[in-house]
């Protein structure tokens, strides 16, 4: 049996409060539900990818719809023409509902699904 009494430990502490620390980069945050994942990995063309911006935006204001700009979509390799097809497939699964203000990009809500 061991002692762990005896057992060196080394604590690093950099002065930083664990909850003032910032995350380096983007990030994705979860959770994010694996059915809902599993649908948009079935569907043609960059669904897939442009579910990944959407739950991108959705994490970082969950109660806001979501307006996806052309810079995301550069980022991620996504054309307009992808965007809207891969928008009008997730909306068509019942993933997202769709807002489509004339004039504007459209605005995109998440579809929470039912177990």
């Amino acid at each position: 049996m061991v002692d762990d009494a005896h057992i060196p430990v080394r604590r690093v502490d950099s002065g930083i409060p664990l909850a003032a620390k910032k995350a380096k980069g983007y990030f994705l945050r979860g959770p994010i539900p694996l059915g809902w994942l599993q649908l948009a990995a079935g569907l043609p063309g960059k669904a897939y990818t442009l579910c990944t911006i959407l739950w991108w935006f959705h994490g970082m204001n969950p109660t806001k719809p979501i307006k996806v700009t052309t810079k995301s979509l550069k980022e991620f390799s996504i054309s307009e023409d992808a965007y809207r097809d891969g928008l009008r497939r997730l909306e068509q699964a019942g993933l997202v509902t769709v807002t489509r203000p004339e004039g504007q990009r459209a605005l995109v809500k998440i579809n929470m699904l039912q177990d």
